[in-house]
């Protein structure tokens, strides 16, 4: 008995973990699309301006400076391209999305085992062990902020229609926020000794 508790914790400990990696991933990869269409457009944008601006001022009195911003352009673009292969966005974006779809899989795959008592997990755990390497190395620095919001919507979709699931740090609902000093969720802690009706505190 104590045997499958202990299986449930962990694979429920599991689940949160997972879908609390998959939260910040899905947050990077805004942010990486937003980088990317924007080194994008602007590498569009950037010759398209200069062949514009060079054709009417060619032969008038402000061809040189023309000129000299299409060099200066010219100069962006490159460093945009550089910035580009520096930050890796690409390469990231790729890294980020299986890594997210993995996190997916296993959050899936915990209910699943949670479900069929009988099924040997030991191929999970290894799986598991896995990723916990690969996203240790992907999203271990993140901010403090992101990774309590990602772990409240981790809470929220903990047990599937469920929602009188705790924070286990601060007893909060991740479901009625207030910034606070909860180290883990992010939420105010509820007053305690307050309940429904009471006038005294």
């Amino acid at each position: 008995m104590n045997t499958e508790i202990s299986r449930r914790e962990k694979l429920l400990q599991i689940r949160a973990n997972s879908l609390t990696a998959e939260h910040v991933y899905s947050e990077k990869l805004r942010t990486l699309a937003r980088v990317s269409n924007a080194l994008l457009l602007l590498s569009v944008l950037t010759p398209l301006i200069i062949i514009i601006a060079l054709y009417p001022s060619k032969g008038t009195a402000f061809e040189p400076l023309v000129q000299w911003v299409s060099y200066a352009l010219s100069g962006i673009l490159l460093v945009l391209a550089i910035t580009s292969l520096a930050l890796q966005v690409e390469l990231k974006k790729e890294s980020y999305s299986s890594a997210r779809s993995s996190n997916t899989f296993i959050a899936n795959e915990s209910l699943e085992l949670i479900d069929n008592t009988g099924q040997d997990a030991t191929w999970f755990f290894r799986y598991v062990s896995n990723q916990d390497a690969i996203d240790q190395k992907n999203i271990a620095k993140i901010d403090d902020q992101l990774r309590k919001e990602a772990y409240r919507e981790s809470l929220k979709r903990l047990v599937p229609g469920d929602s009188s699931i705790k924070c286990p740090a601060c007893n909060s609902s991740p479901y009625q926020f207030s910034a606070g000093s909860c180290q883990l969720c992010g939420n105010e802690p509820p007053q305690q000794g307050i309940r429904h009706g009471d006038t005294n505190i």
